[in-house]
């Protein structure tokens, strides 16, 4: 009983040794240059790897995670980059506050090196603005 108990402990704690190398990546997200809150952040390798993700705190700061929520990063190389936001709408439910060019045809692009990474995302309302 004692060993499956430790067996478990050990399984538990252990990070897999086939990962990727990863790159830390912490930002901020804004929006019209205020901080946005609770928005999806998710970098999409442009080769057939996991995704990472994260989620904006209140001051729009996120660090992605890339596995099971327990591994820091993202994977080495280029990403598209895409961002949302969903709020509750008492007449439509829940409602995307978002364009859709930050999410599903999002054209923004970074790259996460080796080591630690500060990617901030400064997103407008108005799209003849966007600097991405």
């Amino acid at each position: 009983m004692v060993a499956l108990a430790c067996a478990a402990v050990v399984i538990g704690c252990e990070q897999p040794s086939n990962l990727p190398e990863l790159g830390e990546v912490t930002g901020v997200v804004t929006l019209d240059g205020r901080p946005l809150a609770s928005a999806d952040v998710m970098f999409f390798p442009n080769y057939a790897a996991k995704r990472s993700q994260a989620i904006t705190d209140e001051n729009g700061r996120y660090e992605l995670l890339y596995q099971r929520d327990i591994v820091k990063g993202a994977v080495v190389g280029h990403h598209t980059v895409a961002i949302n936001k969903v709020v509750e709408d008492p007449r439509m439910g829940h409602r995307q506050i978002l364009s859709d060019r930050y999410w599903k045809d999002s054209t923004i692009r970074r790259e996460v090196k080796a080591g630690k990474n500060v990617i901030n995302l400064a997103l407008t309302s108005d799209p003849s603005l966007d600097s991405e």
